[in-house]
């Protein structure tokens, strides 16, 4: 995989996890103020990354890691599968039965010094919801009126997805 797919990747994963984390009201989206030029991305259409990562967002909502007990290693495994899938090695790492994390590392010659790396940390389980108390399924992954309706993820899966 080229370092201009993996760059279109991070960006268009970090793109759809701000947008997950903002309001509902705030997600809508805002036309371009008069006499504004829209600046063009610097790594190109991301539209299609943005759209796979959405994807991987609900997959991951789909995934229950409720808390207690968390069952963490089905979304490790997944979450390593993409990370293979784009040519990055991952590790998974059993901490107790069923309850996994995933380490992968991205080199690079731009940050030559180690010192200088970037570590982006994010959890896989998340807290209980009552389903009564809901129109969709928490777990579905719904994308209705280009909303991603679940169950509390802003800090968990859309955090997570923008990893990618």
């Amino acid at each position: 995989m080229n370092w201009n797919r993996r760059v279109q990747v991070l960006v268009g994963a970090a793109a759809l996890a701000a947008a997950a984390s903002l309001p509902v009201a705030a997600q809508a989206p805002t036309p371009a103020a008069p006499g504004i030029p829209v600046n063009p991305s610097l790594v190109g259409d991301t539209s299609n990354v943005a759209k796979e990562a959405q994807g991987w967002l609900a997959d991951l909502i789909r995934i229950n890691t409720t808390n207690p007990p968390g069952n963490e290693q089905v979304a490790a495994k997944y979450i390593a599968g993409i990370l293979e899938k784009e040519g990055i090695t991952a590790e998974i790492l059993e901490l107790t039965p069923g309850r996994s994390a995933v380490v992968a590392r991205l080199r690079s010659a731009a940050v030559a010094n180690p010192a200088k790396a970037l570590l982006l940390v994010a959890h896989m389980d998340v807290v209980a919801v009552d389903k009564s108390k809901w129109t969709v399924d928490p777990f579905g992954g719904v994308i209705k009126t280009s909303f991603s309706w679940q169950r509390p993820t802003k800090k968990t899966e859309a955090m997570r997805t923008s990893r990618f």
